[in-house]
């Protein structure tokens, strides 16, 4: 069986793009699909030593792996509001709400976006009125102009992009 080499190529976040090859592509959907996935188990599973992966690893955490982290079911943990929320506010308070929205506990993530809104956040929340607290002093107190907020239902799948190795393959 002949195995062709392919080089792909990624858009880097620090400028610049990053070369991969297929299989440094499979390594990485592994660590994205388990992250806690023993190094001699993907050795086994992608025909790679031990040693080269560990390498790889080192090298990908100075370069494109941002963060080691765990998916959790905020529901469980007593969270059951969860909402898109998109923000506009005039120019001279972007740099000050997106600091705040950094900072706040509620807010699990931050985008910088455009077509009409400044921010997009994912906020977690106990409760509506929880949320719609924090709504009311991002008006109020942050100089937020319009909002638009989509309450999320059901999470019908989450952080899947060049995760599942078998779509690599």
């Amino acid at each position: 069986m002949v195995v062709l080499q392919r080089v792909y190529t990624m858009a880097s976040p620090w400028g610049g793009i990053v070369e991969l090859k297929r299989k440094e592509i499979l390594l990485l959907s592994y660590f994205r699909h388990n992250a806690r996935l023993a190094l001699t188990k993907i050795s086994k599973e992608i025909g790679m030593p031990v040693s080269t992966i560990f390498d790889k690893l080192k090298k990908y955490e100075e370069t494109i792996i941002t963060k080691h982290t765990s998916l959790l079911d905020f529901n469980k943990l007593g969270y059951a509001t969860r909402a898109s929320i998109f923000l506009r506010t005039p120019p001279q308070n972007r740099a000050s709400l997106s600091s705040f929205l950094r900072g706040h506990p509620s807010v699990n993530t931050v985008y910088r976006i455009n077509n009409g809104y400044d921010f997009m956040i994912d906020g977690i929340f106990r409760t509506v009125q929880g949320m719609e607290e924090f709504l009311e002093h991002l008006e109020i107190d942050r100089g937020v102009t319009q909002k638009s907020v989509h309450f999320v239902i059901e999470e019908v799948s989450r952080e899947r992009f060049m995760a599942e190795p078998k779509l690599v393959q």
